[in-house]
């Protein structure tokens, strides 16, 4: 898979946990047997949530200057002039670091 898109993961993969538990609370809502589509969302959130936690274990092995970088973009989804004034580096500096981290990332599974 290409470190990026592992990556953009996150970001969907939060939003799919927030969707089911939307879900979840609109089933409580209801009394009616919905038993096996409240585990199926249940399961839809663990899945999830092991897709985030795999990608946060990724980012933790890397140096601070890269977990930092690839944190800003990926896991709080910040566009690249809000990072490079966070960071006080210059663009062409903040994608050097951004690459590195690519190279460096191992996707976990």
């Amino acid at each position: 898979m290409d470190k990026k898109k592992y990556l953009q993961q996150y970001q969907f993969a939060k939003w799919k946990i927030e969707q089911s538990k939307d879900r979840l609370k609109d089933l409580e809502l209801f009394s009616c047997d919905t038993e096996e589509y409240k585990k199926e969302h249940e399961e839809r959130i663990k899945e999830n949530e092991y897709i985030c936690l795999c990608i946060l274990d990724s980012i933790k092995i890397l140096e601070k200057r890269e977990q930092e970088c690839l944190i800003y973009r990926y896991i709080l989804g910040w566009k690249w002039n809000d990072i490079r004034q966070k960071m006080k580096l210059s663009n062409s500096h903040i994608h050097r670091i951004h690459n590195k981290a690519l190279e460096n990332i191992v996707i976990l599974q």
